[in-house]
């Protein structure tokens, strides 16, 4: 095992990059393609004074801004040039590791057992896939493991004053701002403080010293964005006007059959295209009701999509647990075969090694690492309602993998043991 700080740190910075330069060069993928167009259009827009839109006139708020201000300052230094984003990208993405191993150290597990999580972490080969593209999952990821580490520190630290709280609430309430999934973090923490001071019988003290500060904290982040669109929308939504519709639509529809284990056999499978072409007719006929009842185009894509799920209930059930199980097996539909059936199998195995290791490492993880835990399995239950894709579970995966690493090396210490 190695010893030295300097090398650790290497290590675990080099694994990443290295992987990441191979998924550009053998895996190549244009950098401004589906999601990246937009947040290019956001980026270049900002830059010209046009405020967040795509046209230049109509404000935007389906997705959160911050992203696009990464692009934007990107942009700003290098003649809009793409290339540029992804090599940052992949910088931040090489910390990943690292400062999950210090949150691991700070979370009280040994050197071993924490370096072993991390490097696993390093060498999952498909949290690199991104990368090379301008989506949010790279940049967000970073911010994700950072306020992690936060919250683990506000969990297990209880003389914080108040502003340091306040601040490290700010901070784990970034990355909502990035992807609106992870205000289940903030959400999460608070959740799990009060439960904690609950059963400490130090509710008022508990309130006082963290919760309210940590509360205050997400509303000072939140409020810019907030109010801009209640301003523009009447809809202070973090995720802005007509997302839950938008989602919940798409979610009934586009994953039907999509996720199910054995679409990776091909590229497209039929019942794919008939859910995808379904949920084309009923977007088109949101927008006639939005027009005829004078409605938000969300409101209208809400309305019809409650209305097919009231139709087929259990279809609509099932697809929720076929989502909410397949979250973790999700693989890109633009994988080749090889590669899709090699992360599924890579994907399973993991995913049982991990069952046992949270099995064995059970009353540690509660102790210590129980909100962020709360925050992803929320998180995994809240996106299994709407539309889903392979790159949101890469949170997930990450501290998934982390557990089977503690695994790994704990297997590894009983070895030893045995030997000697």
């Amino acid at each position: 095992m190695i010893k030295s700080k300097n090398a650790k740190f290497m290590v675990l910075i080099v694994f990443p990059i290295a992987i990441s330069i191979c998924f550009c060069i053998f895996c190549h993928r244009e950098p401004i393609s589906s999601d990246g167009k937009e947040y290019d259009i956001f980026a270049k827009n900002l830059l010209s004074f046009k405020g967040y839109t795509l046209d230049g006139v109509t404000p935007y708020a389906l997705r959160p801004p911050l992203y696009s201000l990464f692009v934007a300052l990107i942009y700003l230094f290098t003649k809009c040039n793409p290339i540029a984003v992804v090599i940052m990208q992949i910088i931040l993405v090489a910390f990943v590791p690292y400062i999950l191993y210090k949150t691991l150290l700070f979370a009280g597990f040994k050197e071993k057992e924490s370096f072993l999580a991390a490097l696993l972490v390093a060498l999952y080969p498909f949290g690199y896939i991104y990368v090379q593209q301008l989506v949010t999952e790279p940049f967000t990821t970073f911010l994700f493991v950072i306020a992690a580490y936060c919250t683990i520190k506000i969990w297990l630290i209880k003389d914080l004053n108040f502003f340091e709280v306040l601040l490290l609430g700010m901070i784990i309430t970034l990355p909502s701002l990035s992807k609106s999934q992870h205000i289940s973090l903030i959400s999460a923490l608070i959740i799990s403080l009060a439960i904690k001071s609950f059963f400490e019988k130090e509710l008022l003290k508990g309130a006082k010293k963290r919760i309210i500060p940590l509360i205050l904290g997400a509303v000072i982040l939140l409020s810019p964005w907030a109010l801009r669109n209640y301003y523009h929308f009447r809809n202070p939504a973090v995720l802005g006007e007509g997302a839950f519709g938008e989602l919940l639509l798409k979610g009934f529809y586009e994953t039907k059959d999509r996720w199910l284990l054995l679409t990776f056999w091909n590229e497209k499978s039929s019942g794919e295209m008939q859910s995808f072409k379904d949920w084309q007719i009923k977007m088109r006929e949101a927008e006639i009701l939005s027009e005829e009842q004078k409605i938000p185009l969300g409101e209208a894509k809400a309305k019809i999509a409650l209305d097919e799920i009231r139709k087929e209930p259990l279809e609509a059930i099932r697809g929720y647990f076929v989502r909410l199980y397949s979250f973790w097996l999700m693989i890109p539909t633009e994988q080749s075969l090889k590669m899709k059936v090699m992360t599924i199998f890579i994907d399973l195995f993991l995913l049982i090694l991990a069952i046992i290791g949270f099995i064995v490492f059970y009353d540690v993880l509660l102790k210590k690492i129980f909100p962020v835990y709360l925050c992803l399995i929320s998180e995994n239950a809240i996106l299994a309602i709407g539309h889903m894709e392979a790159r949101y579970s890469i949170s997930v995966k990450i501290f998934v993998i982390m557990v089977v690493g503690l695994l790994l090396s704990k297997f590894i210490e009983r070895i030893k043991n045995v030997r000697e």
